[in-house]
């Protein structure tokens, strides 16, 4: 799928039947069982019995996320063509389930270059959750995995125009375009977290993972502030500098702010998310083989910004605060990433050190696994404690509230 198709794709609540949605394909979930889609009578008909003769000989159950897709034979059908995809048990379809239902859609529809698609909703959720969850689900398949494969080796396109569809009018029609709009924010907002995490750590370095969340921040309104290893280490953030000190890639420390006018309260609700951009610290108990998945460490950090991005793009009423501490765990300066150039087995034995924390709390660390320990611990003592004071306590309302986002593997800090 080509970022060129991507951004230039378009989702909007569709208001008419759905049979005078005039896309390439519309989506029609079906249920296993006895649903005879009574709400969408002349479904069959418009397929020139096609559906009903699939059903019938067992090629289509209504199994989770299996298709049957056939072409529109009635000229008062606005579609090319139809496609049934499986959503199971009446019983068990919920919100998530309804955002899988879609993306399964997003995703067939992508591989078969699919310019235009409508989605319709069919469920006894309630109709704006119901439109959201599809929206977001909807998103999926706009994410480019083959972002460093040629053009050539990249299946199919992202549909360029997405509809979400009901099978009866609802009056409330403003209410549904807001659902929608969530729904797809939601959703974009959190391929930009999996475009971050989908980087390669010799690319998303910590000033590059900086520089890359300071811009998608700043587009959204947010204000960003970039603290570079000199305020770190006048901060007095040691667990953080021990972490990088192994690497030539210096540290940074990212804070994001939304200050609503207007705030609901005084209140601050925090977000940290670890920004171990590569970590090397796996070898002591790791197989090589693993070692090409230690750029993800990073993903805690693509949360929190992805999270802040949609909150400001749908205007929140509370402040929030968002830091993200971002480094490489490498044994010696310009070591290899292993994800780029394969596995190298660094020397596990390290001198025993103390490191002098900000929440005056002094780890020792011996194995190179604890220095992903270390930097939990900055993440959750260290810079909760710096930040709440520094900046929240002494100069404005106290951050309640904290959450942390992270990935952390086993290892002894003591």
């Amino acid at each position: 799928m080509s970022q060129s198709s991507a951004a230039a794709a378009d989702l909007a609540y569709f208001a008419s039947a759905p049979e005078q949605a005039d896309v390439e394909m519309v989506f029609v979930p079906v249920f296993q069982g006895d649903d005879d889609l009574g709400d969408l009578a002349g479904v069959d008909a418009a397929a020139g019995g096609e559906i009903a003769r699939a059903r019938a000989s067992g090629e289509f159950r209504g199994k989770p996320y299996e298709f049957f897709i056939t072409p529109v034979r009635d000229h008062r059908w606005k579609c090319a063509r139809i496609a049934l995809v499986g959503a199971g048990s009446r019983e068990d379809l919920d919100v998530e389930r309804l955002r899988r239902i879609a993306a399964a859609c997003s995703y067939t529809a992508a591989l078969r270059s699919i310019s235009s698609v409508a989605f319709v909703v069919r469920s006894n959720l309630d109709s704006a959750i119901a439109v959201q969850a599809a929206a977001d689900g909807l998103t999926a398949a706009e994410f480019d995995a083959g972002a460093y494969k040629r053009r050539s080796e990249v299946e199919g396109r992202y549909p360029k125009r997405l509809m979400v569809a009901l099978t009866s009018a609802q009056a409330d029609q403003r209410r549904l375009d807001e659902a929608v709009n969530r729904g797809f924010t939601i959703g974009r907002s959190a391929n930009l977290a999996r475009q971050l995490a989908n980087e390669p750590g010799n690319v998303l370095t910590p000033r590059g993972f900086a520089a890359r969340v300071e811009a998608a921040a700043t587009s959204t309104g947010l204000s960003v502030e970039v603290l570079d290893e000199e305020r770190i280490r006048a901060l007095g953030m040691g667990l953080l500098l021990a972490v990088s000190q192994g690497s030539a890639e210096p540290p940074r420390l990212v804070v994001i702010r939304y200050d609503p006018p207007g705030a609901a309260d005084e209140r601050v609700l925090g977000f940290v998310g670890k920004g171990i951009t590569f970590d090397s610290g796996g070898i002591s108990i790791k197989p090589a083989d693993g070692m090409d998945r230690m750029k993800d460490d990073m993903s805690g950090g693509a949360a929190v910004t992805a999270a802040m991005c949609a909150i400001a793009r749908l205007k929140g009423t509370h402040r929030i605060i968002g830091v993200i501490p971002m480094s490489e765990n490498m044994p010696e300066r310009q070591d290899r990433r292993d994800d780029q150039h394969g596995c190298r087995r660094a020397p596990r034995a390290r001198r025993r050190a103390v490191v002098r924390a900000e929440a005056r709390r002094n780890p020792s660390r011996g194995r190179r696994d604890a220095h992903r320990r270390l930097h939990g611990r900055a993440r959750t003592n260290g810079l909760r404690i710096v930040w709440r004071a520094r900046r929240l306590g002494r100069h404005g309302p106290e951050c309640r509230g904290t959450r942390g986002r992270s990935r952390l593997a086993a290892a002894a800090v003591s």
